[in-house]
């Protein structure tokens, strides 16, 4: 399975009560009827942008059985795509697309019904490698950052998928919320730049 996460911001004076109306109520619904070849769709709503990060309103992750079934079969039509496209353009002002794989280090956290908020916090942990950073230590010291019973995946990136944005080699969710103080001074070794967004997280398949 591939799990692609989308790095996404506003379009200019769209409130972000509003970009999270649409998002939730209307392109959701869209999504789940013409992306036919996804196989789990997670909305991540940022609720606080840390200082001097990049700006980002949600940050979703689709998972699909194969890359192809990202790049080729997307949509279940040429009218599906007019439809989803048009209205991501009510309230997207850019997205940057990063290909990624799933490792399971911790599983835990509770989640409610498709569709509904899951339970808890969460943070959302965007990270680049310092380049002699010895990989091997990045799960253990990512492991010693979640509280027992909470869910922690690493999400290595593999690929850029976008043009355009920022450089990140890795997405970390964890389950609970992370200062990003404390991210940096556990990654410091090991990363040069962290930047911890608080979400809140939907899952909808």
């Amino acid at each position: 399975m591939v799990k692609i996460f989308f790095v996404c911001r506003r379009r200019e004076g769209l409130a972000i009560e509003d970009y999270r109306r649409m998002v939730l109520e209307d392109h959701v619904p869209l999504a789940l009827e013409h992306h036919r070849s996804m196989r789990r769709y997670e909305i991540n709503l940022v609720t606080e942008v840390p200082a001097a990060a990049p700006e980002a309103v949600s940050i979703p992750a689709l998972c699909f059985d194969t890359l192809a079934d990202y790049r080729e079969r997307l949509y279940d039509s040429e009218e599906g795509r007019a439809a989803v496209e048009a209205d991501a353009a009510r309230f997207m002002g850019g997205a940057d697309a990063y290909l990624t794989e799933e490792l399971v280090l911790a599983e835990g956290g509770a989640r409610g019904p498709l569709g509904t908020r899951t339970g808890g916090e969460k943070t959302l942990v965007l990270l680049r490698h310092r380049a002699d950073a010895p990989g091997a230590l990045l799960a253990e010291r990512l492991a010693a950052l979640a509280a027992p019973g909470t869910r922690l995946v690493l999400n290595p990136v593999r690929q850029r998928l976008s043009e355009g944005g920022e450089h990140w080699d890795a997405f970390v969710e964890l389950h609970g919320r992370l200062p990003a103080e404390k991210a940096g001074a556990a990654l410091a070794e090991l990363a040069s730049h962290v930047v911890c967004y608080p979400v809140d997280e939907y899952v909808e398949k």
